[in-house]
């Protein structure tokens, strides 16, 4: 077996367990059901990312695609809600306005209309080729949410004190840090066909669920 897929199959698990116990702390917090879901999500995709490693299907493979994008952009909804609730409500102008765009990427991904992947085979071996227009666009959805989710976290932060700015402060250290190293990873490498680094994402991903897990509800 893989070593690749022994670890993508621990991150998975620690990050469901993770999101589970989570939301299990509070049923009733909105940023503790929405941080939970990301956690969960967050397990969710990589166990598809594993599952690339497993089918031999370009058919399933295709589906697993489709369903990484779809899981993905939750991600990205979810950690703007999260920024948007914890520790304190954020008011937007038009908050539905936030759930268009994610919306309408879902969509047109399950319906097939927006792959960013083209799969083949050779020589055995899976090679995944990005399809530049679509990636574009699902990169700037990426980075317009990205820039969102920076913006509320930042405003909090300089109208905190005290616990609430310490752990804002931590937050926005280990989800920069996060963010950065995954767009390298996820977002950059992907651009010229490199898939190889794909895999460590989920690692960093866990870290810092790991990271502002202990920040929120152990440093007290």
């Amino acid at each position: 077996m893989s070593y690749k897929i022994i670890i993508l199959g621990i991150v998975a698990l620690l990050n469901l367990s993770l999101g589970f116990s989570i939301i299990k702390r509070n049923r009733l917090s909105r940023f503790n059901l929405y941080f939970g879901l990301l956690c969960i999500a967050g397990g969710v995709w990589t166990a598809l990312m594993l599952s690339l490693h497993l089918f031999v299907s370009l058919a399933a493979l295709d589906w697993v695609l489709r369903l990484m994008v779809v899981v993905s952009t939750l991600m990205f909804l979810l950690y703007l809600l999260f920024s948007i609730e914890y520790p304190y409500p954020f008011s937007l102008k038009r908050p539905w306005l936030i759930y268009v765009i994610p919306t309408v990427l879902i969509i047109l991904e399950i319906l097939g209309f927006f792959p960013v992947e083209r799969l083949s085979f050779v020589d055995g071996r899976l090679v995944e080729q990005t399809i530049f227009s679509n990636y574009i666009i699902f990169s700037g959805f990426y980075i317009g949410y990205l820039l969102l989710i920076f913006y509320i976290l930042f405003k909090k932060f300089f109208a905190s004190s005290g616990l609430q700015r310490l752990q804002l402060k931590y937050i926005l250290i280990s989800s920069g840090t996060t963010f950065i190293i995954m767009t390298f990873l996820s977002v950059i490498m992907p651009l010229v066909n490199g898939y190889f680094t794909d895999w460590f994402s989920p690692i960093f991903t866990l870290i810092n669920f790991v990271f502002i897990s202990y920040w929120i509800y152990l440093k007290k």
